[in-house]
């Protein structure tokens, strides 16, 4: 259901442009051997969706409040100060969590050390279907919509354009 005061053109740019550029680049990041970058880039495509659904500049709250909605199994203090703040602050990661790559099999489970083992392609995964349930609801809640216009009024989107340089 779309609503008659949401710029529907402009959420499907929104959309486009976070499919095409953010999340096919986390996707294609993902299968490369750079673990570190990998979460990086996932916690900056939360900060922006957190900014969107607000309809404002991604904060920690906003971060915190996508999380909470959309990626739930995931403690939102924890994952926005553990792994967001301290990769993109001190290129490290928290005390509650141990990073790997190919082990769907130990994901979400705990160490002997009480560390949350976070496994890079679920994570990945999860962040993707976390941004479908979010497009969905771009597309059919009004508030949501209404946010994710005001934000693009105020945010430039990443699209490709044909850009002329004179001689």
């Amino acid at each position: 259901m779309t609503h008659q005061f949401v710029d529907n053109y402009q959420i499907e740019k929104i959309i486009k442009s976070l499919t095409d550029f953010a999340l096919r680049d986390l996707k294609f990041i993902r299968d490369q051997d750079v673990l570190l970058v990998t979460f990086l880039a996932a916690s900056c495509f939360i900060d922006v969706l957190g900014g969107i659904m607000a309809g404002k500049r991604a904060t920690g709250k906003t971060y915190r409040r996508f999380i909470k909605k959309y990626l739930t199994q995931y403690d939102t203090h924890n994952l926005y100060e553990d792994l967001r703040c301290a990769l993109a602050h001190n290129y490290s990661v928290g005390r509650n969590y141990s990073l790997i790559r190919q082990n769907s099999a130990v994901h979400l489970k705990t160490t002997t050390e009480s560390k949350i083992v976070i496994n890079v392609e679920d994570f990945v995964n999860e962040v993707e279907a976390g941004f479908h349930q979010f497009v969905s609801d771009l597309r059919s809640d009004r508030e949501t919509g209404e946010n994710a216009t005001a934000w693009s009024r105020k945010y430039r989107i990443i699209e490709l354009m044909q850009v002329d340089i004179p001689h």
